[in-house]
């Protein structure tokens, strides 16, 4: 006799979901490192740019403390020193699974800062980055809403559309189109916040 009971998470005491999540965490983070070791250098450093700017909230997130991120992006040329750096906090085992397996929402905003980034040499993107890691997280998060505004008006192009000088040398310097990126910094409706752009 085959006892079919439905399993009823409610009542599963929360040290046993606690510690079960953890397990998951910790397999999605093996998996992640495996496909990372098969990537090419561009590819991961593309990969944790475009997560880390995709995510919705990052005040508490470890990466976010000064350098760190920086650090794990300097990290990525030996893929055994960024999973030793990686390994020792949850959040970060989360990101990096996170790296290639987003959730949905993320995968969405992931995608329209990839289309952005892929225009940018290696070489530039990682001045850029080191530039949009030391900003206050105020121009970061103005940033990624430009980056995702970019893409999102990518494939228009016209010629009477006008923008300010910076964002048009901008565009030249890290290879991106001039009038997706003036669409882009006119998207943003807050003139203060335009300006800073």
């Amino acid at each position: 006799m085959a006892i079919n009971k439905a399993l009823n998470i409610i009542n599963i005491p929360f040290p046993i979901i606690n510690e079960w999540l953890k397990l998951e965490i910790e397999r999605k983070f093996y998996e992640a490192i495996v496909h990372l070791e098969k990537m090419s250098l561009k590819q991961r450093k593309l990969l944790l740019v475009s997560t880390y700017m995709s995510l919705i909230s990052r005040e508490d997130f470890y990466l976010s403390r000064k350098g760190k991120i920086m650090e794990a992006y300097k990290l990525l040329n030996n893929i055994n020193s960024f999973f030793e750096f990686m390994v020792h906090r949850y959040e970060t085992m989360e990101f990096v699974a996170q790296m290639i397996n987003p959730h949905p929402y993320i995968h969405g905003r992931k995608d329209a800062i990839k289309n952005c980034l892929k225009r940018i040499t290696e070489t530039k993107l990682e001045e850029f980055f080191e530039r949009y890691t030391n900003l206050t997280e105020n121009k970061i998060l103005l940033i990624d809403r430009f980056l995702r505004g970019y893409s999102r008006y990518a494939e228009i192009q016209s010629e009477r559309i006008n923008g300010p000088e910076e964002v048009k040398k901008f565009a030249r310097k890290y290879n991106l189109k001039v009038y997706p990126c003036y669409l882009a910094c006119w998207w943003e409706e807050d003139g203060k916040k335009r300006k800073n752009l």
